[in-house]
């Protein structure tokens, strides 16, 4: 059973002025990384990433992710503040954004999908990038039989894709593909399978490298943060660790309880290994369901964070932060995005 909590109305004027003020902001990084293809904006370079930490050290107001959320327990504005976040635990994190965080005395949270520590198996919107997104030549058309439905899709003028295609697409997300392009190609297969179980996605994965007869480059080194590296980032204490759920599933694609499987089984997985409470969650794909914020309050989660941008406001529910998707940056640019 949950108390009721009485709460003293805020006034207008108080509620106008908060919103005139800045609010705390929390960054949203996936990969501290070059590489040459980027459908997503998930990637941040080393040298960028280290301009924009110089941005923070000068403000002067970096701080941890639980300082935001302990304000709005208090009802609080978290003037100025600014969190960092990173999601998916890609190795990078850990390799190159770990070593810059600890140089400038910077807190993170990692937020950690508990199945995938250790991995050396790519996920899956990375394969289908490595597949479709190659330079050469694909089949004119691509057919998926997905819970008995057939699905074709042509290429059209997208069959052929260049080096020089593939380089002006490093700077278009996906979303924003131009139609017939063999990016916009990318993305439309992306839908189809996301919202699949894990294992039949793996299967179509399989089938679509075949038709477009890719070989997969052989694994070898762990693609995420491995246990051993988790273990250290928890001892050290200046990076916490959060969840990112047990599988990176699409929350509102399951029933409740195989929801609240997602989220407890992640929390144990990721205390047991830590040795100490994992209070805090990240949304996978920033897909939160109706039921979502309740489950965690009963796992015992004390905040959320979302992909809605925005900064954070002392109404804001501590189970639906906003946060600030951070590209590919220069530190002046980067420092805009913060006024």
């Amino acid at each position: 059973m949950r108390v009721p909590s009485f709460k003293t109305p805020r006034s207008f004027a108080s509620r106008v002025r908060d919103r005139a003020r800045p609010g705390g902001i929390i960054l949203m990084y996936h990969r501290i990384a070059d590489t040459e293809c980027d459908p997503w904006g998930n990637c941040v370079s080393a040298a960028h990433f280290e301009q924009q930490l110089e941005v923070i050290h000068r403000r002067g107001n970096a701080c941890r992710l639980s300082d935001i959320t302990d304000c709005l327990q208090r009802g609080q504005l978290p003037r100025g503040k600014v969190a960092l976040t990173f999601d998916d635990g890609y190795a990078d994190n850990y390799h190159v954004a770990r070593p810059l965080l600890y140089a400038s005395d910077t807190p993170a949270t990692f937020f950690l999908v508990s199945d995938r520590i250790g991995s050396s198996e790519a996920y899956w919107w990375d394969e289908l990038a490595d597949i479709l997104l190659r330079a050469g030549r694909l089949p004119e058309s691509l057919t998926l039989t997905l819970g008995g439905q057939g699905h074709e899709l042509r290429l059209e003028d997208a069959v052929a894709y260049d080096a020089g295609e593939r380089r002006a697409d490093r700077t278009i997300r996906a979303w924003a593909a131009r139609p017939g392009s063999r990016l916009d190609f990318y993305y439309c297969v992306w839908k189809l399978l996301r919202p699949l179980p894990e294992a039949e996605r793996s299967i179509e994965l399989a089938k679509i490298r075949a038709w477009a007869n890719c070989s997969r480059s052989p694994a070898i080194d762990p693609v995420t943060i491995t246990m051993q590296e988790a273990k250290r980032l928890a001892s050290e204490g200046l990076i916490e660790i959060g969840s990112h759920s047990k599988s990176h599933p699409s929350l509102p694609d399951l029933n409740p309880p195989l929801q609240r499987q997602e989220l407890a089984d992640s929390k144990a997985a990721l205390e047991a290994m830590a040795g100490r409470s994992v209070r805090s969650f990240a949304y996978p794909y920033g897909d939160c369901s109706q039921e979502a914020p309740g489950l965690l309050r009963d796992a015992g989660y004390t905040s959320a964070c979302t992909v809605v941008g925005g900064q954070v406001r002392s109404t804001n529910d501590p189970f639906l932060l906003p946060r600030i998707a951070v590209s590919d940056w220069s530190g002046d640019e980067f420092e805009r995005h913060l006024l």
